[in-house]
């Protein structure tokens, strides 16, 4: 694989774990959301057309996927991608989506955390 190829592979899975681990927090954010509130019960869809929630969401899912994109490309260089990626993906995925009860907001957080622990359990791997 090229470089620009792997580095394009790369840049895609990092955009869509941010995006994946975004989505798990605002889901389960609006679902300990207590009747009384007037978000109670929306679509995340409808959540993401709210221009706040939308202007706070995006900056912080490319702000992790950005950190996500910079570690992958120091830890999974030379790494078999077909191997790294559905782990990484599904760690980051799992992650976020287990500790999004406890904490929504800070569940990314916790993905990319898991993300970049995935990463480097491949790069040992890998030799």
């Amino acid at each position: 694989m090229n470089a620009a190829t792997r580095t394009l592979a790369l840049a895609t899975n990092a955009l869509i774990c941010g995006t994946l681990a975004g989505l798990v927090a605002l889901y389960t954010l609006g679902r300990s959301l207590p009747p009384s509130d007037g978000a109670y019960g929306i679509s995340v869809w409808d959540s993401l057309k709210d221009p706040f929630v939308f202007a706070v969401w995006l900056p912080l899912v490319l702000i992790g996927a950005a950190v996500g994109f910079v570690f992958s490309l120091w830890l999974l260089w030379r790494v078999d991608l077909s191997k790294a990626i559905p782990t990484v993906a599904v760690t980051t995925v799992v992650a976020a989506a287990a500790s999004a009860p406890i904490f929504a907001p800070l569940s990314p957080l916790v993905g990319l955390s898991a993300g970049v622990a995935a990463m480097l359990w491949c790069r040992r791997r890998a030799g």
